[in-house]
């Protein structure tokens, strides 16, 4: 207990030491409040310390090997940790040691057949999002069910994707725009993302903005088939609710959009930052992706044909992810060609403030933040999946 007493002062903190470069606010045309930093001549650059705690294993116990982790939080005492490929919710204490597992493959309550999100509801309480049922599950704290609600249908006559609950209790969920008319067969183009809000038990579902989605892309192969993909170099939004209001990056920009319940764009934050144009290299690397270690003549030849016809853009996207912390600071991942690189997070304030920038370790995905913590997952060169604490070191000044 003493040990936990000492982790949360260490993790939750009370503020930050770090001050905040002063942004510059004005309104434009429509009575936005556009809040924009320009990073210092020396920016701040925080890293992620040595783990706190590891969680997982190559072998052994089922309840240290992760299939797949979907999401992860660090509650009062403990830590919930979502495994995609066992469909569980598994609890682990401070030391790592695991203390609970709930969920499993069904329909039944409380069981799951495609986690899609996990995060924290009102309260103490976490919800989890399953993609192939439409429904949301509250779980107190200590793992035991609560409700299960699935969303009624739907104005776009689509399933959603995720679901991220609001201070209210509301539920607002993101789904894509089914196309209408001809079919797109070459070129690029946005899908458009559609911003839906439930009431707290999934009804009552109400269409309250279309938004710019993904990039997408379409190809014929050599046989005549036709595949619509995500542009390997295009933009994705990220759409989460944040206490009182929704936050939305679309993918363009280092930039997060502030939305109200009802979908009015009411603020803008935006850290000046220089394009970074499509190169050859960038180009390369892509493509190596689809290539593979030791591909056939036969499948680099249909790669170099289908690469010949892409629409590339002319710069990357500004970013890829998008998280909130609870004390409301915003979290904006910086887009990156390379998943083996180290990462790039920009911390806003919740006031719009650019704080600093965070650098993640290569092969490290971020699954919950914190004033001075991020809780990760990591995937080692044998390909286990491990869950770790890092606390986050900022330079004085």
């Amino acid at each position: 207990m003493r040990k936990w007493t000492f982790l949360c002062a260490f993790i939750w903190g009370i503020g930050c030491a770090e001050g905040e470069h002063p942004p510059i606010a004005s309104h434009d045309s429509a009575g936005v409040r556009i809040i924009v930093s320009q990073p210092p001549p020396t920016p701040r650059r925080g890293v992620l310390g040595r783990p706190v705690f590891s969680i997982g294993s190559a072998g052994g116990v089922d309840a240290y090997l992760f299939h797949r982790v979907a999401g992860g939080l660090l509650l009062d005492g403990k830590i919930a940790v979502a495994d995609g490929g066992a469909l569980e919710i598994r609890f682990y204490d401070t030391m790592g040691i695991h203390q609970k597992t709930i969920g499993g493959l069904g329909e039944g309550p409380g069981e799951f057949r495609d986690l899609g999100w996990i995060g924290r509801y009102r309260g103490d309480s976490i919800m989890v999002f399953d993609r192939a049922l439409q429904r949301a599950t509250v779980f107190d704290e200590f793992g035991e069910l609560g409700r299960a609600d699935r969303l009624a249908p739907n104005p776009i006559g689509a399933p959603v994707r995720y679901v991220s609950p609001a201070a209210d209790g509301s539920l607002f969920g993101r789904g894509t725009v089914p196309a209408s008319g001809p079919a797109l067969l070459r070129g690029m183009w946005r899908d458009t993302l559609a911003l839906i809000r439930y009431w707290a038990d999934g009804s009552h579902p109400q269409l309250i903005a279309k938004l710019p989605g993904d990039d997408r892309y379409a190809l014929s192969s050599s046989g005549g088939a036709q595949q619509i993909n995500n542009h390997p170099l295009g933009r994705i939004p990220a759409l989460i609710a944040a206490g009182k209001v929704l936050l939305y990056a679309d993918g363009s920009a280092t930039s997060v959009d502030v939305l109200s319940f009802e979908g009015e764009l009411t603020q803008r934050f935006h850290l000046v930052t220089e394009p970074r144009p499509v190169s050859d290299e960038a180009i390369a690397l892509v493509k190596s992706r689809f290539l593979g270690d030791d591909p056939e003549p036969g499948w680099t030849q249909e790669v170099e044909r289908l690469f010949s016809s892409i629409q590339w853009p002319k710069s990357v996207p500004g970013s890829a992810a998008l998280f909130s912390d609870p004390a409301g600071d915003v979290w904006l991942q910086v887009f990156d060609l390379d998943d083996g690189a180290a990462g790039e997070w920009i911390r806003f304030r919740a006031t719009g403030g650019y704080l600093y920038t965070l650098e993640t370790p290569p092969r490290f995905t971020p699954l919950d933040f914190g004033d001075r913590f991020v809780l990760g997952m990591e995937v080692d060169d044998l390909g286990v999946e491990r869950v770790t604490l890092r606390p986050i070191q900022v330079p004085e000044g």
